[in-house]
């Protein structure tokens, strides 16, 4: 099992944030890895997501959606089986988010070490989060 957690801030109110990261088709804008979303019902997606050069199609269905305050998914097909959680906080700053995910990646990757899977994934978090924060943060510009 690979499990990564990060904690975070983002200089924005709750419902904004909250609304932005829960709607899936936004995804591909903040998630490096993530290249398709195709609802396929009102809470199942195929995700097409690209790590370590490989592409990989899976069913995710969005297991809870408490508004603003948790959002879990979890795969229901596809080539590893994972499963997420974001908890929202409203603080003097914006919002606190924390995120957890547990993946189980088989033998998907082949030799590949885990812990060398869950350092990438880690990393490619890491880059995703600096997205989303730029994406949300950034100010309107004067028309």
């Amino acid at each position: 099992m690979i499990a990564v957690e990060k904690n975070y801030l983002i200089k924005r109110p709750l419902e904004t944030v909250f609304g932005f990261v829960t709607t899936l088709l936004n995804d591909p804008l903040w998630i490096a890895a993530c290249t398709e979303i195709v609802p396929l019902t009102q809470d199942t997606y195929e995700v097409v997501l690209k790590f370590f050069g490989r592409k990989m199609r899976f069913n995710m269905v969005i297991v809870s959606h408490e508004p603003c305050r948790k959002y879990e998914y979890a795969t229901t097909a596809g080539p590893l089986s994972f499963r997420g959680c974001y908890l929202f906080e409203p603080v003097a700053e914006g919002t606190a988010v924390k995120w957890t995910f547990q993946g189980e990646p088989g033998s998907f990757f082949g030799l590949v070490p885990r812990p060398l899977l869950a350092k990438a994934l880690e990393k490619q978090a890491e880059g995703d989060i600096k997205t989303l924060k730029e994406l949300l943060e950034k100010k309107p510009v004067a028309g």
